[in-house]
């Protein structure tokens, strides 16, 4: 019997809902993106996804009757939802998904009804809240009778994981990344190729200039200010000077350094400290401070206390937000005023407000041993940013009352009131004179992927709002006598600080950068500035341009816009472009590499280092394949006997477990990470891991996050070109690229892999296109194909330029033989 028509306009409703409820999530991911771009980011498949897994639980709800399933079923179902709205909040103000560490001090907040409150004034949170709440009515209400929906509910499963297999778990799909990334951990070492790759780091030439130790023996006062963006220093609204102090100070005993950009990571403000006290890139995945409290540092707050100065932080909110309490020992702070140093201050936002939180700093100040340094981080100004209209100068417009972009104009105003206040009382207590103050942004207020934010600031700017209007962050030296002020257009960022001002400082920098003296750097100089969780891997801001690299790492799909106009260019300087990008890339791998392996103490105490020096060799051995059933350990070593350095496994996924033998092969089966313990005692063996295609994202997860002493002697084999941003994210070796079924054309495979880098390209015999191969071996790269167990065939592969061969058979040395011949 058909359902009624009332039963079937709920289920209709009902789906409706579940399709409004991943419009709304994925909107501002639509609303910014071509045709090419949904197909290059997967994000339609990613639409499609969250709808369809709801839809599947939503049948198993209606067809079961045993209460307990029902229950956990409904909880499994709420969960998804109270997480996909918690993570559109997240993204409104932070543009990025909520992880298990974030969630966990997102609960100690002492506002977080203010952030929610706020959220919710966004139209589009409003109305995913209402379709939420109407999806979970019609829940209850929809009956999906398995009798009448058998081939639906088939098919919608099926589909599904089709969809999950082809989109590879895509980064847009909230049902199955966010949840993954919510358990995030460690990530992987770096592939080193050169034993001197580190020696580069070391005893590097002090290159003096005007300014080298003019603040020499003065107290040191470092100010980073919550969020604060350069594009609002002598601009005025409504007739007003935004940041009048600012100002001021630029114009007074200044460097002003116009270009400086934020560099930030996952980490954010963290991150910001990192980068600026260290001279270090932000690592992939989390924040330093929450990843590698225990390492080894010496940067900016060590150099100083070496030098006789003593160091203290200042911050009016939590000690153990961000682990500081831990980090800042680690750094080398003698002393943390942490919120509960604060407490007579009024609480606005996040914590303590920032003029009586820099009145208070000020009075500690005057207490401390000379000379010090200090290190100094506002708050205010973070969102929501609930600073109330009377205590700014600033009148708001009526349109922009209760927006993102009124509010901030308003708070940053604040803080600059702050400032001054601050310099203020550091004259009345005597220490003006003999200090140096830094101030800097640590991340922009008004992120780009909040439209909301975009069409004001277009319209307040005059041209579009791009991403070095939002990455942009004052950098200010201010030096009471000095005399001159100057404005320094280099293209610089917070990677740059600790070699500048120690150089101002007149402080020797024998420690591990990987920044540069600004003040010795060309004003006209190319450099590229990039790292920053915001903008693709390997994209940079230069003087003339922003690059934006593509998710599939192909050069042609790269974007290039003028910052004069904001417009998008076809350029002939692609070349030149993609070629500070992948400059880029390299210093980001190796100091996520230092950072991860801990490398600082080492290097400086010139120990040895023992690096990975893998090179392709002529033949792979195929170590295993469907018909195995030998013992492991002892093939590995016969293997190694027999003169191989490289070894191909395919891998197995099965139960959430990676395997290296097959499922026919349960008897005598071993795991991905058993084998690669073995492997690992041998010396200089590696392992090349093929047959990852359909989860290649989890695999990186496994060896990156926990297993990276194993990652550094994996080097992984890539099935499609979007997958290589994950080599990047996750920092595993150098891969191979399989060239079998990759759907790109020709001429986009062989642009690809000239411009990265690549161990080596893969083919089977199956596949094998002679084009293709023509095209390659013109680039010179290491071209391997696949299953060559015959002789006749290694010698014909080879005199049409193949460099090497996965075999079953052939034994190394038989293998030279036969080519000799």
């Amino acid at each position: 019997m058909l359902l009624r028509k009332v039963q079937k306009r709920i289920n209709m409703f009902y789906l409706l809902s579940l399709f409004g409820i991943s419009l709304l999530f994925y909107y501002n991911l639509f609303a910014k993106m071509n045709l090419s771009s949904l197909i290059d980011y997967n994000s339609f498949l990613s639409f499609l996804l969250t709808p369809l897994f709801l839809l599947c639980i939503s049948f198993i709800y209606s067809n079961t009757y045993d209460k307990k399933i029902k229950y956990l079923v409904l909880f499994v179902y709420i969960v998804i939802l109270v997480l996909i709205f918690s993570n559109k909040i997240y993204m409104y103000f932070f543009n990025d998904y909520l992880s298990f560490q974030r969630a966990s001090m997102f609960g100690i907040l002492p506002n977080t009804g203010s952030i929610l409150y706020d959220a919710l004034t966004s139209i589009q949170i409003i109305f995913l809240f209402i379709c939420i709440i109407t999806n979970i009515v019609l829940f209850f209400k929809s009956r999906f009778k398995l009798k009448h929906y058998r081939k639906i509910m088939i098919s919608t499963f099926g589909i599904y994981f089709i969809m999950v297999l082809v989109s590879g778990l895509a980064n847009y799909e909230i049902v199955s990344y966010s949840i993954t990334s919510f358990f995030s951990g460690s990530s992987t070492n770096i592939y080193e190729k050169k034993y001197d790759v580190y020696d580069s780091l070391k005893n590097k030439e002090i290159v003096t200039n005007e300014y080298t130790g003019v603040a020499k023996d003065k107290n040191l006062i470092i100010i980073q200010c919550e969020s604060l963006q350069s594009i609002f220093l002598n601009r005025t609204y409504n007739d007003k000077e935004i940041l009048p102090n600012l100002n001021s100070l630029i114009n007074e005993d200044s460097l002003y350094f116009k270009n400086y950009f934020t560099q930030v990571g996952w980490g954010n403000t963290s991150d910001a400290e990192f980068i600026t006290l260290n001279s270090f890139y932000p690592v992939i995945m989390e924040s330093v401070y929450s990843r590698f409290p225990k390492n080894y540092y010496r940067g900016v707050t060590k150099l100083l206390r070496e030098n006789g100065y003593y160091t203290s932080a200042f911050h009016g909110y939590l000690k153990e937000f961000w682990n500081r309490e831990i980090m800042y020992k680690a750094i080398g702070f003698d002393k943390f005023y942490s919120s509960d140093y604060y407490s007579n201050g009024k609480t606005i936002g996040w914590g303590v407000c920032d003029v009586d939180f820099l009145d208070t700093t000020a009075s500690y100040l005057k207490e401390l041993p000379v000379p010090f340094g200090a290190f100094i981080i506002t708050l205010t100004s973070h969102v929501p940013f609930d600073t109330t209209p009377d205590m700014s100068d600033i009148e708001l417009l009526s349109k922009h009352e209760n927006t993102l972009f009124g509010r901030y104009i308003q708070n940053i105003n604040y803080l600059d009131s702050a400032i001054g206040g601050f310099i203020e009382k550091l004259k009345v207590n005597g220490l003006y004179e003999n200090s140096i103050i830094a101030i800097y942004g640590d991340h922009q207020g008004l992120n780009i992927s909040v439209p909301e934010n975009v069409d004001y600031m277009t319209e307040y700017l005059g041209k579009p709002y791009l991403y070095d209007d939002m990455l942009g962050i004052p950098f200010i030296i201010h030096m009471p006598g000095l005399i001159e002020s100057k404005t320094i257009d280099t293209t610089c960022g917070q990677i740059d600080f600790l070699p500048t001002i120690l150089n101002i400082m007149g402080i020797n920098n024998d420690t591990i950068y990987f920044g540069e003296d600004i003040l010795n750097i060309a004003e006209d100089s190319d450099r590229g500035i990039g790292g920053t969780a915001f903008m693709p891997l390997g994209s940079f801001i230069n003087k003339d341009f922003i690059f934006l690299t593509s998710v599939d790492s192909i050069l042609e799909n790269s974007k290039i816009y003028l910052r004069s106009s904001g417009k998008e260019v076809k350029s002939n300087l692609t070349d030149r472009l993609y070629n500070i990008s992948k400059e880029l890339m390299e210093k980001i791998k190796l100091s996520n590499s230092v950072t991860e392996k801990n490398l600082i103490k080492p290097i400086l105490d010139n120990n040895i280092i023992a690096l990975n020096n893998v090179i392709p060799q002529f033949l792979v051995c195929n170590f295993n394949y469907d018909t195995d059933h030998y013992d492991y350990s002892e093939r590995l070593k016969s293997v190694i006997k027999d003169g191989y350095n490289l070894l191909s496994t395919k891998v197995y996924y099965r139960n959430e477990i990676f395997y290296i033998s097959n499922a026919l092969n349960v008897e005598n089966e071993m795991t991905l990470i058993d084998f690669l313990k073995e492997v690992s005692k041998q010396k200089d063996v590696y392992v090349i891991l093929t047959g990852t295609a359909d989860f290649t994202l989890d695999l990186f997860r496994i060896l990156g996050r926990e297993n990276p002493d194993l990652a550094t002697i994996v080097i992984p084999e890539l099935y499609k070109l979007e997958d290589y941003q994950n080599i990047r994210v996750f920092n595993m070796n150098t891969p191979i690229l399989c060239v079998d079924e990759l759907t790109k054309t020709n001429e986009e495979i062989v642009n690809f892999i000239s411009a990265n880098e690549l161990f080596a390209i893969s083919i089977s015999k199956r596949n094998f296109n002679s084009n293709l191969v023509k095209r390659i071996v013109t680039l010179n790269k290491f071209i391997y194909v696949k299953d060559v167990n015959d002789e006749g065939e290694l010698i014909f592969y080879t005199n049409i330029g193949i460099s090497g061969f996965y075999t079953d058979s052939l034994t190394y040395k038989k293998g030279l033989s036969s080519i000799k011949k």
